[in-house]
């Protein structure tokens, strides 16, 4: 992922708001980019109804796990590391489209 990339995706998660915290950014408040923030998620494999509930409830997700990423890396690095899973695995499943 770009520079670019990664300030678009912030851009677009700090533009969502949520009713438990104060203040969002602004929605005329932009960061030219050649991708939408829909175009980067999707080249990440991560369902655009997710991207917020994965960084707002990141603990949810990837709490007890060694990292965090799609669930075909997690694997890799479980395998890696000798151990048959990674903990939060089962629960990336949710938020990322291409995962097998």
């Amino acid at each position: 992922m770009s520079l670019d990339e990664y300030f678009e995706l912030l851009v677009f998660t700090g533009k969502q708001g949520r009713s438990d915290k104060r203040g969002k950014i602004k929605a005329d408040v932009e960061i030219p980019s050649t991708q939408s923030a829909s175009a980067i998620l999707s080249k990440l494999g991560i369902a655009d109804g997710m991207w917020c509930d994965l960084v707002w409830n990141f603990k949810k997700y990837f709490g007890r796990s060694r990292g965090a990423g799609s669930p075909d890396n997690m694997r890799e690095d479980a395998v890696s590391h000798s151990l048959s899973f990674q903990p939060g695995q089962k629960m990336a499943w949710k938020c990322f489209t291409k995962a097998q």
